[in-house]
């Protein structure tokens, strides 16, 4: 699921992402699920802990530093 440019600069809520995440973990449950947003993006980052994602590394993209967090997609199964 992308949502980058369609909710960019405005904001995001983890309603939408929730039924979506918990869909694909009924398909595949033992699938890691990946989330990017820039670093300074500290509402995406909020938004992905209260979502259960965990950062595990950055990298340079697009002339800024990206993070890359995870959640493993079985914990979306409830």
């Amino acid at each position: 699921m992308y949502c980058g440019a369609v909710h960019g600069a405005r904001g995001s809520h983890s309603r939408p992402q929730r039924p979506a995440l918990r869909a694909a973990a009924d398909e595949l449950p033992d699938q890691p699920v990946l989330v990017v947003t820039q670093t300074a993006n500290k509402r995406s980052l909020k938004l992905a802990a209260r979502l259960g994602f965990r950062p595990i590394s950055t990298f340079e993209e697009f002339g800024a530093e990206q993070s890359l967090c995870t959640a493993p997609l079985s914990m979306f199964n409830i």
